[in-house]
């Protein structure tokens, strides 16, 4: 089971409750402040080996994607907390990373995505950091519906994300996808960032299969697990309404999944991989419990959009 703070310890953190920038300090120096009394921030997120780049990186203006680090915005925007307290609360002990927390996952965790010279690099090395801290704030959802946290996937490798109990006893395994901002939205951004001509309207037959396709890579993770159910939790990031509109107008048939018949090279790519893509599609599918859709929205809540059960 992994550690856990204590809440005293949890709510004590200046992280829980940052000052606002006082006269003459900038928000990149209200986050150095904070930074140095938080375990969370300098010991995991920000460390400092990467804090001389991280800093650096924010003192001048990215004019091309206008790419700033996740933790500097929820500061600035009041919701800092929604990112460290999974981290207090599941992979620090006594102010210092729990020895038992791998060490690959302790390197997704640092954000230093923005070394990347690319903008479509950095975003996708973003989608990659930030799907670790979804994990741990699904996590904590879970624990606020009830659920009793049992293991992390931070704690060994080749195990579910999220192991836990509901009310009933039931050990679930839980594997986690979190989806971003797709290429083609991003690309479109930049366009717009550089005045160029900038429209994209969102497939949603594309949507539907990425979609299907990332509960497919959870269910097939999820066989290795022996506990009792198996849900495959997509968290989404769903600010133009693609996914809520598809899930609502019953684009994917849950009982009988299958791909949009149109020309989608992601799942062509995938298809060149696994040849029996579409065979083991339906097979894989049914061989867990459930498919939950959370909808992350600003401030880091987290609404459960969709459950195949409950369907």
């Amino acid at each position: 089971m992994p550690q856990e703070n204590s809440a005293g310890e949890k709510l004590n953190c200046i992280c829980q409750a940052p000052p606002s920038p006082a006269i003459g300090l900038s928000l990149l120096d209200t986050f150095a402040v904070i930074r140095e009394r938080c375990p969370a921030l300098k010991e995991l997120f920000v460390p400092d080996e990467i804090w001389p780049k991280f800093r650096n990186w924010h003192l001048w203006s990215d004019v091309e994607a206008y790419h700033e680090s996740a933790l500097l915005l929820a500061l600035g925007r009041g919701h800092l907390s929604s990112i460290t307290s999974p981290v207090h609360r599941y992979l620090l002990e006594s102010g210092r990373i729990n020895p038992r927390v791998r060490k690959q996952y302790i390197n997704d965790l640092q954000e230093k995505w923005m070394d990347y010279s690319a903008p479509l690099e950095r975003h996708e090395k973003f989608k990659m950091f930030y799907g670790r801290v979804v994990e741990l704030q699904c996590a904590e959802w879970l624990e606020g519906q009830d659920w009793e946290i049992v293991d992390l996937e931070a704690f060994g490798e080749g195990g579910p994300d999220i192991e836990a109990r509901s009310g009933s006893g039931d050990l679930t395994a839980f594997e986690v996808k979190f989806i971003g901002q797709d290429e083609d939205g991003f690309n479109t951004v930049l366009k717009g960032f550089s005045r160029e001509e900038a429209y994209s309207r969102p497939s949603l037959d594309l949507a539907a299969n990425y979609l299907l396709y990332r509960v497919y890579q959870s269910a097939k993770q999820l066989q290795r697990s022996a506990a009792s159910a198996r849900i495959a939790l997509v968290v989404i990031d769903d600010t133009d309404g693609t996914f809520e509109r598809l899930l609502k107008g019953g684009w994917i048939d849950w009982a009988n999944p299958t791909f949009m018949d149109v020309y989608d090279p992601f799942i062509e790519g995938e298809r060149e991989k696994n040849p029996n893509l579409d065979t083991e599609l339906k097979v894989i599918l049914g061989s867990i419990n459930d498919v939950w859709i959370l909808k992350r929205s600003s401030g880091n809540q987290f609404q459960l959009m969709f459950s195949q059960r409950s369907k």
